[in-house]
């Protein structure tokens, strides 16, 4: 018995001092080999398990986040595509139902294994709670496939359901599902008898991708990820050559002041946070952005007033339309976002990035719009369709009243401390002042905000409904926001259309646009799904926000993409603007 305490007390040492010295060796990362990101992770590392639902730390979390595990496609939210990745081409459709996707032979894990289509099929299928597997983070694609098979050793052919029939989600998820070895993997779930939970629990401190890095190093101040010189995609199929970054490390801040300071600091290349002088950063020449003068950024979603349409007042298209008009858009540009928007078209979606699905020849859909900027000429335009309705002052207080004679009094609500959210919200009450409608703040605790939005609680909601950028866009727009055959009541929680806004005609577009790749239909189906959303308004839009701020510090590397480039501005973790890591080298100054 002391042998065996004595050997246990050896090997405990042995491992402390590998771990110690390997600490040490990272304790001075080499400037011009190492590329210092922030935004993506708060707090100290829980977790590196691709298996747990929650906590996992960067850059393990998040479906499209490629550094360690990749996925069969990157999503390009420029060009609107998935471009392959363990992919060797597009997929091919069979039939109407049936799509086989070949990857490439030369994929391999940072253990050396080979990357298969046993891997693509174990990742898919275990996966597949209903039919013997287990819930995980994917799970959610199993609402659009029946099966998921191996064709050969690198070609797996992919089934999709008859009901709900869908192309484009399927095709979305195989840009956000990561391959996980399944020999690895098979063995973590025999260690944990099976039990889903257990595995779920298991802290794993060396993840093992596919991907360009292999995690290094971790405390509470920083985590730290190694190329791997061996790693697969150095291939000219792939991306000819190994990144010139040696080390990616995302430093641990206590708040977004923290990150930023290090930003301006030179300490940070490439930030994911809201910077707001962001646009001094870039006038000193040694910063840059997607664009490089306002917006700065490239937006995606548009944050919007979702309106309880189930309330006495807020029910009527005429209070949405008057809410819209009088808003002050470039208050909100200047004040809530420092500038970081585009100018707001009222078109539901942001017609940079979407505008090929919109017809704006369409006669009806133009005269449905408006110019945000005309801000004297829509108040006016509120106010008449609000007296020609019936909202008058009764008593005289500066606010109206229902037609018939009740008070008006509306909450909007977001989470407290949300800064540019919180400002939105205080130009909105203070616009619709202007128009006499009795508007108030509320601002909860994220928690409760949630709650709220989730199960209709709120009589008019500020959130991001649009989803994420995939190539499932704009048909995951359009059933975030107003598909309505699977939304629960109010009072359940519901996943999206959070108002329970329902409309036959556009339910029907929209399953009619999930069912088509057809870029003629889709347009058809959008423009129609565009102008009822103009006729009803029951969102509005505030903004247009970036899916991820992109703001890097050129001192230190060079060759960043821009807007002139189709490279995403996704920092160098997400989709394909992993595609960056292989055009910026340091610069020779750096040391």
């Amino acid at each position: 018995m002391k042998k065996f305490w004595s050997l246990l007390l050896v090997v405990a040492l042995v491992l402390s001092c590998a771990s110690m010295a390997f600490a040490e060796d990272l304790t001075e990362l080499p400037r011009n080999e190492t590329v210092y990101t922030a935004g993506q992770q708060w707090g100290a590392p829980n977790n590196f398990n691709i298996f747990a639902l929650s906590n996992t730390a960067w850059p393990v979390a998040d479906a499209d986040r490629f550094p360690i595990y990749e996925a069969l496609y990157m999503y390009n939210m420029i060009t609107g595509e998935n471009e392959p990745l363990i992919a060797e081409s597009a997929p091919v459709w069979e039939d109407d139902y049936n799509f086989t996707v070949k990857i490439k032979e030369n994929v391999h894990f940072s253990n050396g294994d080979p990357l298969t289509s046993a891997d693509v099929v174990y990742t898919y299928n275990i996966a597949d709670e209903e039919n013997g597997g287990y819930y995980t983070t994917w799970t959610s694609i199993w609402t659009y496939f029946e099966k998921v098979e191996a064709v050969d050793d690198y070609t797996i052919r992919f089934t999709i359901k008859e009901e709900p029939y869908n192309k484009v989600m399927p095709l979305s998820k195989l840009a956000t599902t990561r391959i996980v070895p399944k020999a690895v993997s098979e063995a973590l779930f025999e260690s944990c008898d099976n039990d889903i939970a257990k595995v779920r629990e298991q802290f794993v401190e060396e993840p093992i991708g596919s991907g360009a890095f292999k995690l290094a190093f971790y405390d509470d101040t920083r985590i730290v990820c190694e190329r791997d010189d061996n790693y697969w995609g150095q291939a000219e199929n792939m991306f000819g050559k190994l990144t010139e970054v040696k080390y990616f490390c995302h430093p641990i801040y206590n708040d977004n002041a923290a990150g930023n300071l290090a930003l301006a600091n030179g300490e940070v290349d490439v930030s994911q946070q809201f910077v707001a002088d962001v646009g001094n950063l870039v006038d000193t020449g040694n910063y840059m952005t997607f664009y490089s003068e306002a917006p700065y950024q490239l937006g995606f979603g548009s944050p919007s007033l979702v309106f309880n349409l189930e309330k006495d007042g807020l029910k009527d298209p005429v209070i949405h339309h008057a809410i819209a008009r009088c808003l002050d858009y470039e208050a909100i540009a200047q004040n809530a976002m420092s500038g970081q928007t585009e100018k707001m078209e009222i078109c539901f979606l942001n017609p940079t990035l979407f505008g090929d699905y919109i017809d704006f020849d369409d006669e009806e859909l133009a005269e449905l719009t408006w110019d945000t900027s005309d801000i004297d000429g829509n108040l006016e335009a509120a106010n008449a369709m609000l007296d020609e309705a019936g909202y008058v002052d009764v008593d005289g207080d500066g606010f109206r009243e229902l037609p018939d004679g009740s008070k008006l009094e509306w909450k909007a609500e977001c989470p407290t401390g949300w800064s540019d959210w919180n400002a939105s919200l205080e130009i909105l009450c203070e616009s619709a002042k202007k128009i006499g409608l009795n508007i108030v703040t509320y601002f909860p605790e994220a928690s409760v905000y949630t709650v709220d939005q989730q199960t209709g609680n709120f009589d008019i909601v500020m959130l991001s409904p649009y989803g994420s950028p995939s190539a499932a866009q704009p048909y995951e727009a359009c059933y975030s926001v107003l598909y309505s055959k699977d939304v629960p009541e109010i009072g359940t929680e519901a996943t999206h259309n959070f108002n329970r806004y329902s409309n036959e005609d556009v339910d029907a577009a929209i399953e009619a646009l999930g069912a088509t790749d057809d870029p003629d239909e889709m347009k058809e189906y959008v423009t129609a799904i565009v102008k009822q959303w103009l006729t009803d308004m029951p969102t509005v839009q505030l903004m247009y926000r970036p899916d991820m701020f992109h703001t890097v510090y050129t001192g230190v590397w060079t060759g960043w993409s821009d807007s002139t480039s189709d490279v995403p501005p996704n920092v160098l973790t997400d989709g394909a603007g992993i595609r960056d890591l292989y055009n910026i080298h340091p610069v020779e100054s750096a040391n």
